[in-house]
């Protein structure tokens, strides 16, 4: 390729093409900063606190293999993640925002990679369109800008199972042992995020994998070489907590990972299939739209229906189908259901949809008309519009972006409508134009409702205006909020020493506290209390929907009646 007379290199024309590298490079780091540019001006809050205690308590006294929460062995999680935490808040010095969320930042955008490598197997648009359209699920999103354990988890599982692949589609012996190495470290990395989970879904993915294709002895003998590297390292795992805390300690971390997963369920049996309904979002409307077109149409012989056997017979399709299969399966057996729990069957899902929406729309092309697209791009606008209504106001909800990432905001939005609208095959347009919805309206929750909804949901406001309303050395106690809840939510933003905060479970403790103290408490009316002091209240908060109060507690009240009011309100 010759470029103005000069002869360029296959590595500067593949650049030029966007094939390489830096449209690799470009891609991942767009999205890095799409997921974290509105960490600045929000709080922490949610299972977040938790994640930042742990990761802060190790800041401060060391990192340790065995996660602590208030000086306490916290056994449900191993501490991979909050070694990441710690390690992105060295250069402050404390942990933040930006710093939690970061392990888990990272961790979406090396999804997106491995989505992207996985899929281009098939081919180079198939990996781009699961990459996008990853990247855009809206739980997906959401929890790549969160302090999110199992992103991290559903990032190593991944890996793993890419490795599996790789590894046996290898042509040489040396090829198949990198890979068979880089997938046991990825179980080993998988294992120290979550314990035992960590290897079961990569194992049950490809093992799913082996019996579509029939594959029964090298099934069994990858049954028994998962189940020897899950032993060695649950051994490995009990022998450290039994040397940190005895029987007791292991105990908790079998009951806390394993048995409880199995007990009384806190969601119903339909709870994990209402959340593939929200991972497939706009494009099973499409999809169904895609079919019935073609049906109303009488097109049923250029695809329509027909689908499922107009695809392209890969073999990543068949190991995202099974491994789609394997994850869902594998957390429905569980009792215990979150829509976190699924994110390592995102990276398949993805690859499947985009597999089902070429078919429909860029081979099919189920709708001859560019209608759909322009709603897309309308509803697109729309969002900006209102963005721009809402910005001046967003002040008195929470912080305010600079307006400069507003106008940032507003630019990206125009110039990807212009992209999707006038550069794009026509084919390709009415994809194009949902992904392009389905960003501008992440983004700009991210920017103009997120930040307000973290600052209402954290105790941040809160304890602030509780503890500069007293004498900083005042003891701080704590009544009615869960050890392993809302409490943590207020020590993490506390200027206390969180091991100096005590807790209170019986009312009649009150009276044997220190005096004077500040008391933080749901309770609106401390005259129910059994306490014979000089109570005052100082502030008034919230944590999401929960009231809380604080109060500061004085010295008994004299036989003479002569003392201040039981309650004197603010």
């Amino acid at each position: 390729m010759t470029l103005g007379g000069m002869k360029v290199s296959p590595a500067i024309k593949k650049a030029i093409r966007g094939e390489g590298w830096p449209r690799w490079a470009g891609f991942l780091l767009f999205f890095l900063i799409a997921y974290t540019w509105t960490t600045p001006f929000r709080d922490l809050y949610g299972l977040e606190i938790r994640n930042a205690l742990i990761a802060r308590e190790m800041l401060d006294n060391g990192v340790s293999l065995l996660p602590k929460v208030l000086g306490h062995y916290y056994p449900d999680y191993m501490p991979l993640y909050f070694w990441l935490e710690v390690l992105f808040s060295l250069p402050a010095g404390r942990v933040g925002t930006f710093s939690a969320v970061l392990p888990s930042a990272l961790s979406a955008v090396g999804l997106l990679a491995l989505t992207l490598s996985l899929g281009r197997r098939i081919d180079n648009r198939t990996g781009w369109l699961s990459a996008l359209i990853l990247a855009l699920i809206p739980s997906f999103w959401r929890n790549a800008g969160s302090a999110t354990i199992d992103m991290l988890l559903a990032f190593w599982a991944t890996a793993a199972i890419l490795c599996f692949y790789c590894g046996d589609a290898a042509g040489d012996a040396k090829r198949r042992k990198a890979f068979a190495c880089g997938a046991l470290l990825s179980l080993l990395a998988a294992f120290m995020v979550k314990g035992a989970i960590g290897i079961v879904l990569p194992a049950f993915s490809w093992s799913g994998y082996l019996l579509l294709n029939r594959r029964w002895k090298d099934f069994f003998f990858f049954g028994a070489a998962m189940t020897a590297v899950g032993l060695l390292c649950l051994g490995a795992e009990f022998s450290l907590a039994y040397i940190a805390g005895g029987r007791e300690l292991v105990g908790d971390m079998i009951r806390m990972q394993v048995t409880g997963r199995l007990r009384q369920a806190n969601k119903p049996f339909f709870y994990y299939f209402l959340c593939l309904l929200e991972i497939g979002g706009l494009w099973w409307g499409l999809i169904v739209a895609g079919l019935y077109v073609p049906l109303k149409d009488g097109r049923l012989k250029e695809g329509g229906i027909h689908f499922p056997k107009r695809l392209p017979p890969h073999p990543v399709n068949r190991l995202a189908l099974a491994w789609f299969i394997g994850v869902f399966l594998v957390f429905s057996f569980a009792a215990t259901k979150h829509s976190r729990y699924l994110l390592p069957l995102y990276p398949p899902a993805a690859i499947l949809l985009a597999a089902l929406l070429q078919h429909l729309f860029v081979v099919n092309n189920a709708f001859r008309t560019e209608r759909p697209g322009n709603i897309m791009v309308f509803c697109a606008m729309a969002i900006l519009c209102a963005g721009m209504v809402f910005y001046p106001l967003s002040g008195r909800f929470g912080a305010v972006p600079p307006p400069g990432m507003m106008i940032l905001w507003l630019a990206a939005g125009i110039a990807a409508a212009g992209l999707a609208t006038r550069w794009i095959e026509p084919k390709c347009r009415l994809i194009a134009s949902a992904l392009l919805l389905l960003g501008i309206g992440l983004s700009g929750a991210d920017l103009l409702i997120t930040p307000a909804l973290s600052r209402h949901a954290s105790a941040h406001a809160f304890t602030s205006a509780a503890e500069t309303s007293v004498d900083p050395r005042l003891p701080v106690v704590i009544f009615g909020l869960g050890r392993d809840g809302d409490a943590l939510k207020y020590i993490f933003y506390s200027s206390r020493n969180p091991r100096a905060i005590r807790f209170v479970d019986r009312p009649e403790e009150l009276n044997a506290l220190p005096e004077p103290c500040l008391l933080i408490t749901p309770l609106s009316d401390v005259a129910d209390l059994p306490v014979h002091r000089r109570v005052l209240r100082i502030a008034k908060g919230n944590i999401r929907s929960k009231e809380l109060y604080a109060y500061r507690l004085g010295p008994e009240q004299d036989n003479t009646g002569a003392s201040p009011p039981f309650f004197n309100p603010f």
